[in-house]
């Protein structure tokens, strides 16, 4: 009977192990999925705006525009709703306070992802040729849900790094730096765009390969420290 027990006990560890394995799998794929993503995405030809004209009416009705707002919005703002469901269930084995506005957090900027693909997809005449009057809405609209987000994923990456002690933090140690000065340049890019102020949004050139950085190691060391977890 106690043999049996044991049996049944390790069936179901093995099955919780398997589930867990499998967890990391999509949240490593969802990593290297969202710096594919954008890698094409930027890669695309860039539409050329006329002298004069407003970037809104220069994009409107352009197909390049609906591919690079499918790849950086739409599938990069899903890829990163497995990496924060891993890092959340991390966050609770752990006991962290703050695992649900980790959570919460990773799931505002995916949303706001999601909403500005749709934006995108208005822009570049999918859902009707927008008018002049709406493009130039639905443009300021885009980058107002552009600065909310970075917002979004610099209070992710701040609580991430919070939780570092020793080998069962959410991050491995040797990526606090690189936490911080994505941190840093997603406020100061999150507030030039709300803001509309030019300067602030020239931290986004900074920003951006840290954050495509910090998610995909993220997303590869979410399996770091399994056994200190479960001690």
């Amino acid at each position: 009977m106690f043999r049996a027990r044991n049996r049944g006990s390790g069936g179901a560890t093995a099955s919780v192990g398997a589930r867990r394995l499998t967890a990391w799998t999509a949240s490593a794929a969802a990593g290297l999925v969202y710096l594919a993503a954008w890698a094409i995405g930027l890669a695309l030809p860039e539409t050329s705006v006329p002298a004069g004209d407003a970037p809104a009416s220069a994009l409107a009705g352009s197909a390049d525009e609906f591919w690079r707002s499918l790849l950086v919005h739409g599938i990069a703002g899903l890829a990163l709703l497995p990496v924060a469901c891993e890092q959340h269930h991390r966050a609770g084995l752990l006991s962290l306070p703050y695992a649900r506005v980790l959570l919460a957090a990773a799931a505002a900027a995916a949303v706001l992802s999601l909403a500005q693909f749709l934006v995108g997809m208005a822009l570049a005449g999918v859902l009707g040729s927008p008018g002049s009057g709406m493009a130039a809405a639905l443009w300021q609209g885009l980058n107002m849900a552009d600065g909310v987000k970075m917002l979004c994923l610099a209070l992710w990456i701040s609580l991430a790094a919070l939780s570092v002690r020793g080998r069962a933090g959410l991050l491995p140690r040797w990526l606090l730096p690189v936490s911080l000065l994505a941190v840093l340049s997603l406020v100061l890019s999150g507030c030039g765009y709300l803001l509309s102020a030019a300067p602030l949004m020239q931290a986004a050139f900074l920003a951006l390969p840290l954050l495509l950085f910090w998610v995909v190691t993220a997303a590869l060391s979410a399996g770091r420290g399994r056994a200190a977890l479960r001690q």
